[in-house]
């Protein structure tokens, strides 16, 4: 098959990219940085340079491709605008290649609105756009919360010993590793089911009092402390450190909705998730890593997903 994907080689493209190469398919790979070529070549994909906001650019390398894989990327600008136009890029560009298949990479809490799940709800925007696509096979993949995000929590826990979260230890909250997302991706692009469907993919769930226990382990902190603190809080340390207002308010109530389990996760039950094999013992080896210092890995941002 012939298949380009978005995405470089981040986080999922990392795993995807191999696991396509080595079933056989021809991958071509879109990438905004001349440096990323020489290790998508070494990986043994075509890499093609150019931006996710030129339709253009898009439609020509979306040309003949049995299968394309779609992701968000970051944005300097509002991210529900961006949000908005990148989903109208996607459907013209898709449009006027003629894919047939296409895998999304959306999220969970795509399906509700912005007050129910924030920054989250902006996937909904993309999702819509492609939806216009009638005739086209659409997978939609909405992944729950990366453990990397868990990275960001790195400097108070290292000055502080301190794990600060708006959602209390007790509740349970979903986890998901990219390896297992690019499994669920590479199946979906080789065999993608006939018209619009929604796949959910989870690693692992667990309380927040269990990742307590297992950062402390991981990480030889007996002392560490699980501290839950206000959502205004959350938010105005957020503004503090250079992140606009609007975009705050829309990661806090990203936030706020992982106390609601019950809400956010109604509509994965309902799909039947993929569970996958990266459990939260495996993500804390490498969170260990990063903590000493082993690797340069940086946490997995919104934007990136």
């Amino acid at each position: 098959m012939q298949i380009t994907l978005l995405g470089s080689v981040g986080h999922i493209n990392h795993f995807l990219i191999p696991m396509l190469v080595n079933a056989g398919h021809h991958l071509t790979v879109v990438t905004h940085s001349a440096k990323r070529v020489p290790e998508i070549e070494q990986l043994g994909a075509t890499a093609a340079i150019g931006s996710m906001s030129d339709v253009n650019f898009l439609t020509t390398v979306f040309t003949g491709a049995n299968a394309i894989y779609l992701m968000l990327s970051g944005s300097s600008t509002d991210p529900q605008v961006a949000a908005q136009q990148q989903g109208q890029i996607f459907y013209q560009a898709a449009k006027a290649a003629g894919v047939p298949n296409i895998v999304d990479l959306s999220s969970v809490g795509a399906n509700l609105d912005y007050q129910a799940t924030g920054a989250l709800s902006f996937y909904h925007f993309i999702e819509a756009a492609l939806r216009q696509l009638t005739d086209v096979n659409i997978a939609f993949v909405r992944p729950v919360g990366f453990y990397a995000n868990l990275l960001a929590d790195i400097p108070t826990i290292k000055t502080q010993h301190k794990l600060f979260s708006t959602t209390p230890a007790t509740i349970n909250r979903m986890w998901v590793a990219p390896q297992d997302i690019a499994t669920k991706v590479t199946n979906l692009l080789q065999a993608t089911p006939h018209g619009h469907s929604v796949h959910y993919v989870v690693s692992d769930n667990r309380t927040g009092q269990e990742l307590l226990t297992a950062l402390q382990t991981a990480l030889a902190l007996p002392d560490l402390k699980y501290v839950t603190i206000s959502d205004a809080k959350w938010q105005a340390n957020l503004v503090t450190h250079g992140v606009p207002a609007s975009t705050a308010e829309a990661l806090m109530l990203m936030n706020r909705a992982q106390r609601h389990p019950e809400k956010i996760y109604a509509d994965l039950y309902a799909h039947q998730p993929t569970y996958g094999q990266v459990k939260l013992p495996d993500f804390m080896q490498q969170f260990a890593a990063v903590y000493r210092g082993d690797t340069d890995e940086h946490a997995q941002t919104l934007a990136e997903r």
